[in-house]
């Protein structure tokens, strides 16, 4: 080529400029090749690392929310874990108050027809039994009612935190994509300012100007609010920033009349785009199961004991609340048996205790005050007006008295009995449980696009950008895979995922 540009250009030797002058020539293409390639590089870079902060960002924040979500499960789970081995308990204690009460029923049934005994006394013992068996599912009760407000609880916060994991995710995701990728906003020439501001230059006015917030720090500032008006929770929804790039160059505009050159300033533009694309995380797919479900399914028992083995207890509870998850199906059936049983022995048996032992102080009342008053008729006269008083201020307060804590412990068993019957075993909340079909994973995607409303020339490189589009995808694990249950607390985003 050097000897071809010798014989046609000059046809001289010893060109030595000319020669320096075609590798200045080559080295400028070069350069403007290599910035241009350089600079889309760098966007390019800053697009893939963009979309992978944004993505990684995401699924911590998704788990983050599955490990709270988690924590309360395990709660909810320890809870009906600990109603089920307590009520185990409770309802041994019941049963042993059941047979004494049925004792002491059967003596009162005894003294009155085998005239032996005091029917009073038996009749305090098995209405003493039967207020008993009144308080201890008084106390069921209240374990069954605190143990549902627990789960309620708990079972309340996981369904708030659910539903907020498609919002989550897309807010970190578009917080940390923008924050990642490079926008390099200009800051407004200093003169320019001043003009479109009606200032003039002064120490006060320029840091005023430094001061002053640029269009991309007032956009991330507000980007929380943008995210609160924006219901778009879609796969692919998408927000994006536009920001403006302009030089200005010294040009010639004309050659007036005398030969003079003139020149005159001209702006050149370029309008810079970041779209923020994202795939949030879809809320889990949940469902409660009750302590019903927990008696009629060995399969969740099984891993219900599997689960507790897991969560840190020492081995002397443990052992305790696997054996009342394994009885949980006796404990459901009996606590519907004691219901009945408790309102049978009220019903039939605590009325009819009552009325025989008011029958019997009349009846032992009247016997005295005939024996002692009336069975001899000619001390009649002379021990009626004297024995009468001493009958009427002690025998009488007493029966009264007696009558009175009988119909009391009565009362006290059958208010027992209605609350009893208030109670739903069925609605105690026993855990939440996740379908293993989820699709735990948060994508996001960077755009980046460069418009030229002039004609842009930026020294060495002079040329329009293509769009550059990075995409990154992060799956979201744990021990428990992508099912709730066990309640480990360990989901984490899966970084070999991102793509």
């Amino acid at each position: 080529m050097l000897t071809l540009f010798y014989k046609i250009k000059t046809g001289k030797r010893g060109q030595l400029a000319t020669f320096l002058v075609f590798i200045l020539v080559i080295f400028l293409i070069f350069a403007f090749v290599s910035v241009n390639l350089g600079k889309l590089a760098v966007n390019r870079t800053k697009t893939s690392n963009a979309a992978d902060a944004a993505a990684l960002a995401a699924g911590s924040a998704a788990s983050q929310l599955l490990n709270y979500m988690a924590g309360y499960n395990e709660m909810m789970l320890l809870n009906i874990s600990g109603l089920a081995s307590q009520l185990v308990l409770m309802i041994t204690v019941w049963i042993v108050d059941f047979a004494l009460a049925i004792n002491w029923v059967a003596g009162t049934y005894l003294s009155h027809y085998g005239g032996s005994g005091s029917v009073p006394g038996y009749a305090y013992k098995a209405l003493d039994s039967i207020a008993s068996l009144g308080l201890g599912a008084e106390i069921m009760i209240l374990m069954i009612d605190g143990a549902t407000n627990i789960g309620n609880s708990l079972e309340d916060r996981i369904n708030d935190l659910n539903p907020k994991m498609p919002e989550t995710t897309r807010n970190v995701a578009r917080q940390y994509g923008f924050m990642n990728a490079g926008i390099n906003e200009p800051k407004e020439e200093y003169d320019d300012w001043l003009a479109s501001n009606g200032l003039s230059d002064s120490d006060a006015v320029w840091q005023q100007y430094l001061d002053e917030e640029s269009t991309f720090g007032a956009f991330m500032r507000t980007l929380t609010n943008t995210n609160k008006s924006d219901g778009d929770f879609l796969d692919g929804n998408k927000l994006s920033f536009s920001w403006s790039d302009e030089r200005r160059t010294q040009e010639m505009t004309g050659v007036n009349s005398s030969g003079k050159v003139q020149t005159g300033q001209k702006i050149r533009r370029v309008t810079n785009k970041v779209a923020v694309a994202t795939w949030p995380m879809k809320p889990l797919s949940l469902e409660e199961k009750d302590f019903k479900n927990l008696s009629n399914d060995s399969g969740l028992r099984d891993e219900i004991k599997s689960a507790l083995g897991d969560v840190g207890l020492n081995w002397a509870y443990k052992t305790w609340v696997q054996l009342g998850i394994t009885m949980a199906p006796v404990t459901y059936s009996m606590l519907d048996i004691m219901w009945v049983l408790m309102a049978l022995l009220i019903v039939i048996i605590g009325v009819y205790l009552v009325i025989s032992a008011i029958m019997w102080y009349i009846y032992t009342a009247a016997c005295i005050v005939y024996t002692a008053c009336c069975a001899v008729p000619y001390t009649a006269a002379v021990c009626c007006p004297v024995l009468m008083p001493y009958y009427c201020t002690w025998l009488l307060p007493a029966i009264i008295q007696s009558i009175i804590w009988l119909a009391a412990e009565l009362a006290a068993a059958i208010a027992a009995e209605v609350l009893v019957l208030g109670v739903d075993p069925d609605g105690i909340p026993a855990f939440m449980y996740g379908s293993a079909n989820n699709d735990m994973t948060v994508n996001a995607e960077i755009r980046r696009s460069t418009t030229a409303l002039d004609d842009l020339d930026y020294g060495l490189w002079s040329m329009n950008y293509p769009d550059i589009a990075s995409y990154s995808k992060v799956s979201v694990d744990g021990t428990g895979g992508s099912r709730l249950f066990p309640p480990v607390q360990d989901y984490w985003p899966n970084i070999m995922s991102v793509k």
